[in-house]
């Protein structure tokens, strides 16, 4: 018989789950542990320790994914907004791409005028956004925008920003423990291999008793050379 492990971080956790609480049981009840290669002590430290950055890891992985989400929904808004607002304010100063420009509109020059070219990045829409809000809230009374429901873009560009902070404070916080939980678990990995290693050679354990450590027994069939020349032979 052989251990098949897992070769995937979540599926790691899961099968130490069941060895790790065989230790805190022991360790909680003076009982002696079957194997002596690992500090049991050790190990448990380690896993919780594990857990804990784990649970911390996959928290802002998917905090992060919804803020995306989120903002991709604030992003295709203020998309509209700069969209209809470039283009009326290009209606009402066709004459004069300068007006266009004050706005914070990029313009193509071209040979008949000049031609609205509004970037769908991320960044872009927002530089847009609030240099139009900036324009309209100088201008005031006298703002050509009064028509259009500025408060509502002003919001929608709020809700954004607070959105995409939130995301880069998630991606930060999963970027930032990604390298050491792989390298815990690798950590992890050789302390939970020497363990199995040594209790398959024990007497008193066998199959049932590993599996319900958590391992993943399978049949290793070795063939021996006088098998290999009778296959030759045949």
């Amino acid at each position: 018989m052989k251990v098949n492990y897992s070769g995937s971080i979540k599926g790691s956790r899961l099968e130490m789950k069941p060895l790790n609480n065989y230790i805190s049981d022991a360790i909680a009840s003076s009982t002696p542990l079957y194997f002596t290669l690992v500090d049991g002590a050790v190990f448990n430290t380690k896993f919780m320790a594990f857990e804990l950055k784990d649970d911390a890891y996959q928290k802002d992985r998917a905090d992060a994914q919804a803020s995306r989400q989120v903002a991709g929904i604030s992003l295709r808004k203020l998309e509209k907004f700069n969209t209809d607002i470039a283009q009326y304010i290009k209606t009402v100063n066709h004459e004069n791409t300068k007006k266009i420009v004050e706005w914070g509109i990029p313009i193509k020059l071209g040979k008949y005028g000049g031609e609205v070219t509004l970037s769908r990045k991320l960044k872009d829409v927002e530089i847009v956004s609030t240099a139009i809000l900036s324009k309209h809230t100088l201008d005031g009374a006298n703002s050509i925008l009064n028509d259009f429901n500025m408060v509502e873009m002003q919001s929608v560009l709020d809700a954004f920003s607070l959105t995409r902070t939130k995301y880069k404070d998630s991606q930060n916080g999963w970027r930032g423990t990604s390298i050491s939980r792989r390298e815990d678990m690798a950590e992890l990995r050789k302390m939970q291999h020497l363990i199995a290693r040594e209790l398959i050679k024990n007497p008193i354990f066998n199959d049932r008793d590993l599996e319900q450590l958590g391992y993943t027994l399978i049949e290793n069939h070795n063939y021996n050379s006088s098998d290999e020349q009778l296959d030759e032979a045949a």
